[in-house]
């Protein structure tokens, strides 16, 4: 007698009570595999992505560019106290040495002749003397600029500011750069405004005085005194702010401009002067900031001054030569000597800036 194998299906109450239900065959197993399978197999929703609570117009805004590393120098330059004693030391230097080299130019008019003191003035003055007080005070100011330089770089150094600023501005580039600008365009702006003003009080002084009027060959004087001045003044105090650079320290800085502007063309004079074979150093001497800063300020007023006394006396062509002959070392013309303080200030903030971005902030 035969027997029958019946295949039943687990019932619902043993898979809903958690009983494991018991199989019998193959076929069991592979239908209650994708039985499992379709019922595992579950329709997500898509992955949620948050809106965009910003633009790209948004991500610019606030992005470092070298617009905004100059607003922020010049933020900074602003709020230190020792930037306005150093402008306002500029404006008095300028304004009261012109004030004093007027006065004199007007006491010694008053001088006739046969050297009797008169209350008025006795003869004409020349122009240029008037130009030339007021760019009189040049050689100080230059000193004042040359300070803001250096404390500019230095005292970020000094006070951990520094930091703070390569943190905000990785690219050390753009932040020498934006030192660059502010300092030379607050430097240039300085010295002319303090010119501006010197020249009106000394126009003021002499109002009622004889004064002849510029030559033709003296034509480029007041250019070269209300704007060369200026441009010479920023030239050197981006010479304080390489030197800043360099030396990390205020008192290094400081103590080294005015070694160079100050020191080094008196020791170069009186070696050139004590020995007549070491007379080299006198076109040394020219090269220096100070004396080609002088140079340049005159306009080349000497040199057209002795061409045009040797085409009036046959005299004057012998002592031009016998001077050119004395003085057989080279030195530079006004304009050469212009570029000759560019020079300085190039090659030292190239060195400064070659330290400022190669070593570690301390």
């Amino acid at each position: 007698m035969s027997t029958s194998t019946t295949h039943s299906q687990p019932s619902v109450s043993a898979v809903s009570s958690g009983a494991a239900p018991k199989v019998s065959s193959s076929t069991e197993i592979s239908s209650l595999t994708e039985t499992s399978s379709s019922a595992a197999t579950v329709t997500f929703p898509a992955v949620y992505r948050p809106p965009r609570t910003y633009s790209r117009a948004g991500k610019r805004k606030y992005r470092v560019t070298l617009w905004r590393m100059l607003v922020s120098e010049l933020i900074k330059l602003r709020s230190l106290v020792s930037t306005y004693w150093l402008l306002a030391l500029t404006l008095a230097f300028a304004i009261s040495i012109t004030a004093i080299s007027v006065w004199t130019i007007g006491f010694t008019a008053r001088i006739d002749s046969e050297g009797n003191m008169h209350d008025t003035i006795q003869r004409s003055v020349e122009a240029t003397l008037l130009w030339q007080s007021v760019s009189a005070s040049l050689n100080i100011v230059i000193i004042v600029v040359a300070i803001l330089g250096v404390l500019n770089m230095s005292g970020e150094y000094s006070t951990g500011l520094i930091r703070s600023t390569l943190l905000a501005s990785p690219s050390r580039w753009r932040v020498y750069l934006a030192k660059v600008m502010v300092i030379a365009a607050t430097s240039f702006v300085a010295t002319l405004v303090a010119f501006s003003l010197s020249w009106a009080l000394a126009s003021i002084m002499s109002a009622s005085w004889d004064v002849h009027a510029l030559t033709d060959s003296q034509w480029r004087l007041p250019w070269v005194v209300l704007l060369l001045g200026p441009a010479l003044a920023a030239l050197i105090a981006l010479i304080g702010l390489g030197f800043g650079a360099l030396t990390r320290s205020t008192a290094g800085g400081i103590g080294i401009v005015i070694v160079i502007i100050f020191v080094l063309p008196t020791v170069f004079s009186i070696i050139s002067i004590a020995s007549s074979e070491l007379s080299w150093f006198e076109s040394v001497n020219a090269c220096l900031p100070s004396h080609a800063i002088d140079i340049a300020m005159s306009g080349g007023l000497s040199a057209d001054s002795a061409q045009e006394a040797v085409s009036v006396s046959a005299d004057g062509q012998a002592i031009v030569d016998a001077a050119q002959t004395a003085a057989k070392q080279w030195t530079p013309n006004w304009w050469q000597s212009a570029l000759v303080v560019a020079a300085w200030s190039m090659v030292i903030n190239i060195a400064g800036y070659a330290r400022f971005a190669r070593s570690d902030v301390q």
